[in-house]
């Protein structure tokens, strides 16, 4: 890594990692059933749990950055009117050991064809 990190011009704490690690673990259930009996409709909440570290172990002569020691918890909602259509809401609680993490709201429309 010490080369690549050379010939991409990087030092300090611009390292690329020697290891990288991290999980994330994901659930969502469809409370649309229990909400309208018999309806093609689906409704989700989620929530998914992750924890990552892309600088675990860096070349010698480079410093770890703490921002990228990471953890987020995504708290949102997934709703299908369609089963090729989605629409998607989100809010990303963000955590790092430099406390520069930045909170995040998401909101998507997805079709599948």
């Amino acid at each position: 890594m010490a080369s690549l990190n050379g010939a991409l011009g990087l030092s300090g704490s611009k390292s690329v990692g020697e290891t990288q690690n991290g999980f994330y673990v994901t659930a969502a259930y469809d409370i649309m059933p229990h909400l309208i009996k018999g309806t093609s409709h689906y409704l989700a909440p989620f929530v998914q749990y992750e924890q990552f570290n892309t600088q675990d172990e860096v070349p010698t002569g480079f410093a770890k950055d703490p921002a990228r020691d990471r953890t987020n918890v995504t708290l949102g909602l997934t709703y299908k009117p369609h089963p090729n259509v989605a629409f998607k809401f989100d809010y990303v609680d963000r955590d790092n050991e430099a406390d520069t993490a930045v909170n995040q709201f998401n909101l998507a429309v997805n079709y599948l064809f």
